[in-house]
């Protein structure tokens, strides 16, 4: 890793323990809110993250949300760089910290209406977001 990565990781980190202890700057959720933001995650990979979180396995992770494992794989490798990590559990570290200070209504907004509490829910209790994670279909237009 180059030493502007890693400066750029320890910025970030940095930046989330102040958040995290309540210091200058932005309030806790807005710091939060806008940092997710910013990362653009759609509302698939927030369906993934929110996963990993709970600790589960890329393979179960594909099966919940009907995709294969190394698609899941390929939307962490994805979520890796935007947020300018290099594994996924500095990902996973990074994003729950960011979660635990968004308030539900203003995550359920900013992930496309998937809740907060998604990835806990029961699976029947999951269902009617399934709509939220499928993918677009193209018209064809004729």
């Amino acid at each position: 890793m180059d030493d502007q990565k890693r400066r750029e990781i320890l910025r970030r980190l940095y930046s989330l323990i102040e958040f995290v202890e309540g210091g200058d700057g932005p309030s806790r959720g807005e710091g939060a809110l806008g940092e997710l933001n910013s990362l653009k995650i759609t509302t698939k990979q927030h369906a993934i993250i929110q996963l990993l979180i709970k600790g589960v396995s890329a393979e179960d992770s594909g099966r919940i949300l009907g995709v294969s494992q190394n698609t899941v794989r390929t939307q962490l490798r994805q979520m890796r760089v935007k947020a300018n990590v290099a594994q996924t559990t500095q990902l996973r570290v990074m994003m729950e910290t960011l979660f635990d200070q968004v308030e539900p209504s203003e995550y359920q907004k900013l992930s496309g209406g998937l809740p907060k509490d998604w990835a806990w829910l029961s699976e029947d209790k999951r269902k009617p977001y399934e709509k939220l994670l499928r993918p677009i279909k193209p018209k064809h237009g004729g």
